[in-house]
């Protein structure tokens, strides 16, 4: 499976790029919850702040086999949706940088 975001957030990158390009070390889980529904969380290394963290991203897994991002934490710490949006934003653009 292509993991794809909705295509209105980065119709250009999988978000294997995206995390490959952004994070150091990213690893991948998934889990089915209670709801029923399929999730994955992304986990890697990033600077934020200019100080290293672990960023842990989750996605939902869409009928369409698109993802829709659920939740973003910083070293356990949840985040609000404005820094989840410009994380999210900068993983997006920064397909050859580096964490």
């Amino acid at each position: 499976m292509v993991m794809k975001l909705d295509d209105y957030l980065c119709p250009q990158m999988t978000l294997q790029e995206m995390a490959e390009g952004f994070m150091g070390s990213p690893s991948w889980s998934s889990i089915k919850a209670d709801d029923g529904g399929s999730y994955v969380n992304l986990k890697g290394d990033i600077t934020f702040h200019e100080k290293p963290v672990t960023a842990l991203i989750q996605f939902k897994l869409n009928q369409d086999d698109t993802f829709e991002f659920q939740a973003f934490e910083i070293n356990d710490v949840p985040q609000n949706m404005l820094i989840a949006n410009a994380l999210l934003t900068k993983m997006c653009s920064n397909k050859y940088g580096l964490y």
